[in-house]
C-alpha cells in the first residue's frame, strides 16, 4: 500500500513524536532541527552543495544552545555531523564525543515506517538514549 506524500509526512512526525513519548522526552523539552532548512524537491536527500549552504545555520543553532547531546536521525545527518563514512545500520546507538558535545544516530522515522524490523534495534538505542540523557542532562528530564 503506497500512503500519499501528506500522510507520509504525517506518519513520520507520529512516529517521531512516540520515540521521543518513549523516553521521557517530546518537542516542549527539547530542540529539533534539520541538516537542510529547505525540503529538496521530491523529498530526495539533500545534496551537498545544499547541506554546505546551511550547515552555518545549524552551527550557529549548536552555538546559541550548547547541547549536551545531538541525535541525528539516519545517515544523511549522522555522515555529516559524525563522521562522513558513517555506517547507520552498524553504528546507531553509539555515543561519539566531538568538542564537548555526546553525538549519537538513529534510524530515520521514514525508514521505521518503511521498515519494521528496525524498531527493535531503536527501541534499545531509545533507552540508551534515555539513560544517557539522565546521566548528562539533568535539566531536560
Amino acid at each position: 500500500m503506497r500512503i500519499c506524500r501528506a500522510s507520509r509526512s504525517s506518519a513520520r512526525r507520529a512516529n517521531f513524536d512516540e520515540m521521543l513519548t518513549i523516553i521521557d522526552l517530546g518537542r516542549h523539552n527539547c530542540y529539533i532541527t534539520n541538516i537542510v532548512k529547505c525540503r529538496p524537491p521530491k523529498n530526495r536527500d539533500p545534496m551537498q552543495t545544499e547541506q554546505d549552504a546551511c550547515i552555518d545555520f545549524l552551527r550557529a543553532q549548536t552555538k546559541l544552545l550548547k547541547p549536551k547531546i545531538i541525535v541525528c536521525l539516519g545517515r544523511i545527518a549522522a555522515m555529516r555531523l559524525i563522521r562522513p563514512d558513517f555506517k547507520i545500520t552498524r553504528e546507531h546507538g553509539q555515543f561519539v564525543e566531538k568538542g564537548g558535545i555526546l553525538f549519537t544516530a538513529l534510524y530515520h522515522p521514514s525508514a521505521l515506517l518503511r521498515d519494521e524490523s528496525k524498531r527493535p534495534d531503536t527501541f534499545s538505542d531509545l533507552k540508551a538514549l534515555q539513560a544517557k540523557v539522565r546521566e548528562v542532562c539533568t535539566r531536560t528530564l
